[in-house]
């Protein structure tokens, strides 16, 4: 995984007022709206493959099934994931076929991670801007409850 750079906002906002950011073309654009849709109709299609499932099983559970039978649904499965994201792939130019990764030419993009720690970072070495600024002000909000949240999930085995 890359390092990225601390977000520095004052050198950010200069940039901007300076025009200095280099702006996507036409083709990134479309490559950026392409794997969005891409996205979309992948996840749409292993919504239905679920329920499709569900149905199948007709309440039974996945687990219980045996090994064999386990085996083949996801071999069958697996098939079927690979073809659609292929079909994808074709019918959206730009399409990567894993979430969160960039098109090709696009600089790639922090990891949620890394955004929500140069956050935190941003907030604590620049206090005075999260009056002044909404986003900054409700990423601080969330960051708090999120804090008091942390410490429930050994008790209750749930993540934030």
């Amino acid at each position: 995984m890359e390092d990225y750079a601390d977000f520095h906002y004052p050198a950010y906002h200069r940039a901007l007022q300076d025009d200095a950011r280099e702006t996507l073309t036409a083709e990134q654009w479309l490559s950026m709206a392409n794997d969005t849709k891409g996205n979309f109709a992948y996840q749409n299609f292993l919504q239905k493959r679920d329920n499709e499932l569900e149905k199948m099983l007709g309440g039974a559970e996945y687990s219980d099934l045996t090994p064999r039978v386990r085996g083949a649904i996801t071999n069958q499965f697996e098939q079927e994931a690979r073809e659609y994201k292929e079909y994808l792939r074709d019918r959206f130019p730009g399409y990567t076929g894993e979430f969160g990764q960039s098109p090709v030419g696009i600089a790639e993009r922090a990891s949620t991670l890394q955004q929500v720690t140069q956050l935190k970072d941003l907030i604590s070495k620049n206090p005075e801007l999260v009056d002044s600024n909404e986003a900054l002000y409700a990423a601080n909000e969330y960051m708090k409850l999120k804090a008091e949240a942390t410490p429930l999930q050994s008790n209750w085995g749930w993540q934030t």
